[in-house]
């Protein structure tokens, strides 16, 4: 009845139905062959295991990349514009500072581009931070989908050198720029 129960469970179905009086009795044998098997299937669970999480490491990373690349477009843009009127700005002030000042009327108006200026600047600044924020997020759960590859990898080795497996499947991945094969199932 115990080796029954180890077959069904290497099977996972029902193969045998117990009868204490049925006319044919069967031993069945659970060797080192049944329990290689097991370790084998448990070793590939704990792999797919692994490869299921980078998976959903990957679903979270995408809409981060997705706004990460939307808010660095916007930023460069408005950076740029900012350092153009920036730089407009100063270049006036110095020619009006080297031609010995200006009216009181001009300088209101310098005062308040220079506050608008200065408002502008805070704004990058924050949108900057939003930027390093996304940036440290990506790399902590690139830095995780690593680390399990790494382990599903060392798994997949170790089993494959225990159990005498080859590989057979492989997974084409692209992450942004980056273009890599993995080799996870076999």
């Amino acid at each position: 009845e115990e080796a029954g129960k180890l077959w069904e469970g290497a099977a996972n179905r029902k193969l045998f139905s117990y009868d204490e009086k049925g006319p044919l009795e069967i031993s069945l044998v659970y060797d080192s062959r049944q329990e290689a098997t097991q370790k084998l299937m448990a070793g590939r669970a704990s792999i797919v295991e692994k490869l299921e999480q980078i998976d959903a490491i990957k679903n979270k990373l995408r809409p981060l990349q997705a706004r990460f690349r939307d808010l660095d477009q916007s930023y460069s843009a408005q950076a740029a514009a900012y350092r153009q009127v920036l730089d407009d700005h100063n270049r006036t002030v110095s020619q009006f500072n080297q031609t010995g000042g200006v009216s009181e009327g001009e300088y209101q108006r310098l005062w308040s581009e220079n506050l608008g200026l200065r408002k502008q600047g805070e704004a990058l600044e924050a949108q900057k931070q939003e930027l390093n924020r996304l940036t440290a997020d990506m790399n902590e759960l690139v830095r995780t989908h690593n680390a399990l590859l790494a382990r599903a990898s060392a798994e997949a080795e170790a089993l494959s050198a225990s159990s005498g497996a080859k590989f057979e499947e492989g997974r084409y991945v692209r992450m942004g720029n980056d273009e890599l094969i993995e080799i996870y199932q076999y």
